[in-house]
């Protein structure tokens, strides 16, 4: 069972973040890695789990960001993986099909806050972290 909190890392590498491309039933949007925090789970276990699931790299380190929203309360975080790269994993690699599609995508860190449907909502992470 999930809590109502989501973390959510912010790998960014050679002026480019990752984020994972969606299709979804018909629809497109883009989300950053991360996800919510399982009962019994302490935040940095999630940070942690989600990472390696996402990106099938181990989270080296991580730095706290900011926190927003309500309904998940997501927590932002700076996140350096071990060297390789990333590929897909865990369940959202077992539950791909020709309508549920997860693509991990480089995207220059100025065109990001103009994706489709970018989630969560990351207004703070532009405008205090990531551009001028």
């Amino acid at each position: 069972m999930r809590t109502n909190h989501r973390v959510t890392g912010i790998v960014i590498r050679d002026g480019k973040m990752l984020l994972i491309h969606r299709f979804r039933q018909g629809h497109e949007y883009w989300v950053f890695p991360g996800g919510g925090v399982e009962e019994g789970e302490t935040i940095e276990q999630a940070l942690h789990r989600e990472m390696l699931e996402e990106t099938s790299l181990r989270l080296l380190r991580h730095t706290f960001l900011y926190e927003a929203g309500e309904q998940p309360h997501c927590l932002f975080y700076l996140c350096e993986l071990e060297s390789g790269e990333p590929r897909l994993g865990g369940p959202e690699l077992a539950e791909q099909t020709p309508d549920n599609q997860h693509i991990l995508e480089w995207v220059r860190i100025s065109d990001a806050p103009s994706l489709p449907g970018l989630y969560p909502e990351a207004s703070g992470l532009w405008s205090n972290h990531l551009l001028p």
